[in-house]
């Protein structure tokens, strides 16, 4: 309607405003579920715990991921295992889940937190356009199987990512799948830590949870070599693309 009776100045003036919201809502949406993460609990009458959780989508991600694995690593029911009269085939995966829940926390406790980088990260999987990862705009860019997400989101977890490129036609129909290409290699992520020795950030002496992050972002040309790269631990990693985001 205002293209048919607008001007071309005030049309033009209209979609410009509407990119700066979607963009800003982009940006902003990875703020938002940082502020209202939490975890509740209480305990029902029969003593049982009753669990609330709200987590921002990456963390999601991962929450769903060790569950799945948690869940393949259980053991088959036994008969034991079950109520009486109820098939073991027949457990609700539900239930399933909440076993595999407590499997991650006996495993937690009995181990500590462990420190995991490199090839020995299980997969999450993300699809970003080509277009969003390199420019920052809004477009496709969406955990497989869950929410979508902030470009810079994106962008901080492609620092150090198996990635895979897909060529579509214009339908959206898949004409090429590259091969997988690990963007920071095991010898490179050796000479980081030898060179590093922790996280970079001014004034931060943080050794654990360290990850690689492309000074030049690789989507817009930045090289995958030691010059290109500094090591960051995950608070500052975050706060690097969002601040690279405002820039």
């Amino acid at each position: 309607m205002i293209a048919e009776h607008g001007t071309a100045q005030h049309v033009e003036k209209l979609v410009r405003a509407y990119r700066r919201c979607q963009d800003a809502e982009e940006l902003s949406r990875e703020a938002r579920q940082q502020q209202s993460r939490c975890v509740s609990f209480r305990y029902d009458d029969d003593g049982s715990l009753i669990l609330n959780c709200r987590l921002p989508a990456e963390a999601g991600a991962k929450v769903m991921k060790a569950l799945e694995l948690a869940v393949d690593a259980l053991p088959k029911n036994a008969p034991s295992d079950v109520p009486a009269g109820t098939s073991p085939d027949r457990v609700p995966f539900s239930a399933r889940r909440a076993d595999a829940l407590a499997l991650m926390a006996e495993s937690f406790l009995a181990q500590g937190a462990m420190e995991v980088r490199g090839t020995d990260r299980h997969q999450i999987v993300v699809h970003v356009a080509a277009e969003t990862l390199r420019d920052r705009t809004a477009g496709c860019c969406e955990f497989e199987h869950g929410p979508a997400m902030a470009a810079e989101t994106a962008r901080r977890l492609a620092c150090d990512a198996s990635v895979v490129a897909l060529i579509e036609n214009d339908d959206g129909e898949p004409l090429n799948v590259g091969r997988k290409t690990r963007t920071i290699s095991a010898p490179l992520r050796r000479v980081l830590n030898a060179r590093d020795k922790g996280c970079r950030f001014p004034g931060r002496a943080n050794t654990r949870y360290i990850d690689a992050h492309h000074v030049e972002h690789w989507a817009n040309g930045g090289e995958t070599r030691p010059s290109n790269l500094v090591s960051l631990c995950r608070l500052h990693h975050h706060a690097s693309t969002m601040a690279h985001s405002d820039s």
